[in-house]
């Protein structure tokens, strides 16, 4: 029970409840994103796009590694291209939305 304990420690601690870049900051215990004080309303997806972003914010992050992480997807399709496509694009709008309101 000891090394069970053990290991649940260590896979939390390798998981950070809280993720920031700029003004933006993410709780993914809480599923809740902030920019400049003002909560966006993310989609579930949305929310898993981000975050997968902000915890890859200093590498290049390809379609396949999205289709792989985030959609859990192996075999890659041309459909899936344009559901990302979609999927960053409304990022994008809400992220702009909240810089132009501030």
């Amino acid at each position: 029970m000891a090394r069970v304990r053990a290991r649940l420690r260590r896979g939390r601690a390798e998981q950070t409840p809280n993720l920031r870049l700029a003004d933006l900051e993410m709780d993914v215990v809480t599923r809740k994103a902030r920019r400049g004080g003002q909560y966006l309303e993310l989609t579930a997806r949305e929310f898993e796009l981000l975050e997968y972003l902000l915890r890859h914010e200093e590498q290049v992050v390809s379609r396949e590694m999205l289709a792989r992480d985030v959609w859990k997807e192996t075999a890659r399709a041309t459909p899936l291209d344009n559901a990302m496509d979609v999927h960053i694009n409304r990022l994008r709008r809400k992220w702009m939305s909240l810089s132009t309101a501030n």
